[in-house]
């Protein structure tokens, strides 16, 4: 009993976001959008939400994750103000209360279960915990299935999301890398701003905090979300089996942290691992990603607040 309590205590400090996963479909469906194409502002938008990934464990993390992806009024109402009509429209089509999160995580537009992220994981899961089992049962580790049922539930979700990208970036659009390094590269200075008017007044009233103190914390997230975008939309530039190695060592990397951090010191996994994981995804999702894509830009497009926003931008213009 004290194994399994300490395992699944030990597991809450992985990082929930292995890579910057998600990134290149979510652009790509922005791009789809009003025949927006790869402007900056509609790119960064796109991925910006996800902002506060990096840092799972802070005690401000569930807060964030929740009002960036359901709070969508103050964002919208900030970006306008501005005239940032391109940002507005990117940041709104990821959201999981009606935009392109709902469909990955809770309600898909091919798969009538669940989000489509969501149940594919679910398919590679038992795969990865098999192997997971295997491997740490000849490293010795007391109860091997446990750590491999935890550390499975965990890595199935975004190996399912980094598969997406890949494919997105292999067959639908092979300047997706491009583009994520652009728009971070290039983002506007005032963008952090925005985040900081939506969100700050709320957070440091809910945390009793200093405003100013919310808004370092902000502006900082940000800025480290940015490096990893470049650093993501680099990695996506390679050729494709380049692409997957870099991945998988990756991941390798940040999983042999927790677990050399953790009560199971001595133990780990290879990139040789991983890279199987990220196949078994793509193996997954290969044959009915497009599908699904397509129908999720489909749904976006017929949204009301969609049509507003490409009515402004082409007035604008």
């Amino acid at each position: 009993m004290y194994v399994i309590i300490f395992t699944i205590l030990s597991l809450l400090v992985l990082p929930n976001n292995l890579f910057a996963w998600g990134s290149a479909t979510h652009a790509y469906i922005a791009k789809q959008l009003c025949e927006e194409g790869s402007e900056p502002l509609l790119i960064y938008g796109s991925v910006i939400p996800d902002f506060f990934n990096q840092e799972h464990n802070s005690v401000y993390y569930d807060q964030i994750a929740k009002i960036t992806h359901y709070k969508l009024e103050k964002i919208k109402k900030e970006s306008n103000k501005r005239k940032l009509f391109e940002f507005s429209l990117g940041y709104l089509s990821h959201n999981e209360k009606w935009g392109a999160d709902l469909t990955a995580h809770k309600k898909a537009r091919t798969i009538y279960k669940k989000g489509y992220v969501a149940e594919k994981s679910n398919i590679i899961g038992s795969k990865i915990r098999t192997e997971l089992e295997k491997n740490f049962a000849n490293q010795g580790v007391l109860f091997p299935f446990i750590l491999a049922n935890a550390l499975s539930s965990e890595i199935a979700h975004p190996l399912i999301e980094i598969a997406v990208d890949l494919e997105i970036k292999t067959y639908e659009d092979t300047s997706i890398g491009s583009d994520l390094i652009s728009s971070a590269i290039n983002r506007r200075d005032d963008l952090p701003d925005i985040l900081v008017s939506a969100y700050a007044g709320d957070l440091s009233k809910k945390y009793k905090i200093p405003k100013t103190e919310v808004m370092d914390i902000i502006k900082n997230a940000e800025n480290n979300f940015r490096e990893a975008i470049i650093k993501y939309g680099v990695i996506l530039n390679y050729d494709y089996d380049l692409t997957i190695d870099l991945l998988a060592k990756e991941g390798t990397d940040l999983i042999n942290y927790f677990l050399e951090s953790s009560s199971y010191k001595g133990c780990s996994i290879t990139p040789e691992i991983m890279k199987k994981f990220i196949n078994f995804a793509i193996d997954e999702t290969k044959n009915d990603y497009q599908k699904e894509i397509s129908e999720t830009i489909k749904y976006l497009n017929k949204r009301r607040e969609i049509k507003q926003l490409c009515k402004k931008i082409q007035k604008q213009r």
